[in-house]
């Protein structure tokens, strides 16, 4: 670990993030660590980290240097490898299961993952980046639709229950 890293948190939510941007994202305040420091764990960019003691599961990738907590392992690539291929593979489904593989004091091999060439893993990461991207910007817009007709709801009921507006019988 460096003097000048920066304090670093794992979340399912945000990835591997400074302590600054969790607390200005999630608008709470954490205590900074100032004894200790030198068992904290260095962090390269596109190193993936895990924690065992946590049930939350998940393998992180982290897209800033820094340090983390002891609590955490961090898995160095030792081949030229496409991070975010892993970073999809690790999150998909099929793999799961791997939490607890490690958990069990299993090792965590290269062989133990699918091993796809590299320029494979660029296509894969690309495509599922940027079909993610579409699905995220769509799940945006409904989320906005829904909120604007959410409103209407509201006023509607207003209008109605303050007497602004009266329902008109219709004679059968």
């Amino acid at each position: 670990m460096s003097k000048s890293d920066q304090q670093l948190t794992a979340s399912q939510r945000y990835g591997i993030i400074t302590w600054q941007e969790y607390m200005e994202l999630e608008n709470a305040k954490i205590v900074f660590a100032n004894q200790r420091l030198e068992s904290w764990k260095h962090v390269e960019l596109y190193d993936f980290v895990i924690s065992l003691s946590s049930f939350q599961g998940g393998l992180e990738m982290s897209e800033t240097t820094g340090c983390i907590t002891w609590h955490y392992v961090v898995l160095k690539a030792s081949k030229p490898s496409c991070p975010y291929f892993y970073k999809w593979l690790f999150k998909s489904s099929a793999y799961a299961g791997t939490y607890n593989f490690i958990r069990e004091g299993q090792n965590l091999r290269f062989s133990n993952f699918a091993q796809v060439p590299l320029d494979e893993q660029k296509e894969i990461a690309h495509y599922l980046d940027t079909k993610c991207s579409q699905i995220d910007d769509i799940l945006d817009q409904k989320g906005e639709q829904l909120t604007t007709l959410e409103t209407y709801k509201k006023s509607i009921i207003y209008e109605f229950v303050t007497g602004k507006k009266e329902v008109i019988a219709v004679a059968d």
